[in-house]
């Protein structure tokens, strides 16, 4: 009889012990009067052992806990010394405090996520995952346009041109357009800028040629392709405003190029009636054969094509 009573007396202690071992490892994590200080790359930050045990695999967890495995040293104020970027650890300990992730406009998410991998916060790192995906998803479907820009300039400035680019202009395509003054050969110069997600600076009216000074810009051009019909076409209208001009000074005597006429009563660069005179001294001497010439979008580029009439 006195036998069983000490073995149930010793069994009572046991359990009681056990009990007390196991209420003292909780207040370890749950006692709010524990407070832990963290010296986070020259920065302090105050929190309690609650917060640092929100993931039992975590690194913060383990400190907590003074894990005799985890090396970690002390400054002279005893704060934890952890030598990480203390501008992407407050997100990471406001996580651990709510649940939420709250991120300021200019922190990158990307940084936020190299600290949780830290830290193997395991539940942050998925939830930072997926709002980069849908970030990434957002930004994909933004409309990218692109903005052209069509620069006259003599084979002299060429160089110059190109290598004093910049706002993200870049070269696309060179044509040429002759001879211009003094008989320098001359060039249309092609450049483009990606516009995405932003309002275009130049003008909304995107089918025009807007001249400034030799340069012409072609606005809020929206497509995947080099260049599309309309941009080639004012390229096209350009050359031969010219062409006409210079004809008009100088051209052959007897021969003849004149621009039709549109429905409206427009100048129609692509289309030209012409007259070749036959030439003395041959059986076509004394004639005029008519000709017509038509021009496409990409001149000069491509020739013109020409049928007799």
């Amino acid at each position: 009889m006195a036998e069983n009573s000490s073995e149930t007396s010793s069994s009572g202690h046991r359990r009681c012990l056990a009990h007390s071992l196991e209420e003292r490892s909780t207040s370890a994590c749950m006692g709010s009067s524990k407070w832990i200080r963290l010296n986070v790359g020259g920065t302090y930050f105050l929190t309690t052992r609650q917060t640092l045990c929100r993931d039992p695999k975590s690194f913060l967890y383990r400190l907590s806990q003074a894990d005799p495995e985890l090396d970690s040293d002390k400054d002279e104020t005893g704060a934890y010394l952890i030598d990480r970027d203390p501008t992407y650890f407050g997100p990471v300990l406001n996580y651990l405090r709510h649940g939420k992730l709250v991120l300021n406009r200019d922190l990158a998410e990307e940084g936020v996520l190299e600290e949780a991998e830290f830290y193997n916060i395991t539940s942050l790192i998925k939830l930072i995952k997926d709002k980069i995906r849908e970030s990434d998803c957002k930004t994909s479907q933004v409309p990218v346009k692109h903005v052209y820009r069509v620069l006259q300039c003599q084979e002299e400035e060429l160089t110059q041109m190109v290598s004093t680019m910049s706002d993200g202009w870049k070269f696309e395509q060179l044509v040429s357009i002759g001879y211009g003054r003094a008989h320098q050969s001359e060039f249309l110069l092609i450049v483009s800028r990606e516009v995405k997600g932003e309002a275009s600076a130049l003008p909304n009216n995107s089918g025009q040629l807007v001249s400034i000074g030799s340069s012409y810009n072609y606005g809020n051009e929206d497509q995947s392709e080099f260049l599309s019909p309309r941009i080639m076409s004012g390229i096209a209208l350009s050359r031969l405003a010219q062409e006409r001009k210079a004809w008009r000074k100088d051209h052959p005597f007897g021969f003849v190029a004149v621009p039709t006429k549109n429905p409206d009563g427009t100048m129609n660069l692509m289309n030209w009636e012409c007259a070749i005179p036959g030439k003395k001294g041959t059986p076509w001497e004394g004639g005029l054969f008519k000709l017509r010439m038509l021009f496409k979008d990409d001149y000069p580029s491509s020739p013109p094509k020409s049928k007799t009439e």
